[in-house]
């Protein structure tokens, strides 16, 4: 009983230490340049542990990730966010049209949105498991959404549940939020490429088909 105790509040630890960095960090880099990097540097502790280290340093490690990924995570993050205004602001003349507006323009407005937030929501995990440039990362990322998008779905439910978790009780913002949902988010991710590699190896041919390479040869 007493094992299990000890287990439940190692666990409880290292999740609440993992945000707790995340938020520090974000704040740290005044939000606009803290967010990114110190988004990368959590999901990819959580990618860690999901792969069976769940002894790393946690602070060591969500600092060494959160230096090497600061310029990249920057960069890419403000372009996407940037392209979250440029909708925003379509949404607006859209608005601001009424009635005007074809009903096929809002009609691929809707689309565009969708598939922007389901790249979004699926981008972080595919390049904290893939390497590659931007242009490489997008596309298997969009490989990632066409090729399973009931999981890129379900990303975007976890990601507004806990949204709506941490506006509800917001301690949870404190303490679990970030984390809970990087290691969920993650963990149905390798679940999912296992289970594609899985059956890619019992295909036909008996060569099988390995997605992508991911990081670390994993």
């Amino acid at each position: 009983m007493m094992e299990k105790i000890d287990s439940f509040a190692r666990i409880f630890t290292k999740f609440a230490l993992l945000n707790i960095l995340w938020l520090f960090f974000t704040v740290l880099g005044l939000g606009v340049l803290g967010l990114f990097p110190a988004t990368v540097a959590m999901f990819s502790i959580s990618r860690k542990w999901i792969q069976g280290d769940r002894e790393i340093p946690v602070v060591k490690t969500f600092w060494t990730m959160f230096k090497s990924n600061f310029m990249k995570a920057n960069i890419y993050g403000w372009m996407i966010a940037l392209t979250g205004v440029v909708l925003y602001v379509n949404y607006l003349i859209i608005v601001a049209a009424g009635t005007e507006t074809p009903i096929f323009v809002v009609i691929a407005f809707i689309v565009v949105v969708i598939s922007y937030l389901l790249m979004i929501v699926s981008v972080i995990p595919v390049s904290i498991h893939f390497e590659g440039n931007g242009r490489e990362i997008l596309r298997k990322t969009s490989m990632f959404v066409l090729g399973r998008i009931h999981i890129a779905l379900l990303f975007l439910l976890i990601v507004w549940t806990v949204g709506y978790m941490s506006l509800a009780f917001p301690v949870f913002i404190l303490f679990f939020s970030g984390s809970v949902l990087s290691y969920i988010m993650m963990w149905f991710f390798t679940q999912t490429l296992e289970k594609f590699e899985k059956k890619a190896s019992t295909s036909d041919d008996g060569k099988g088909v390995i997605y992508e390479k991911s990081k670390n040869g994993c």
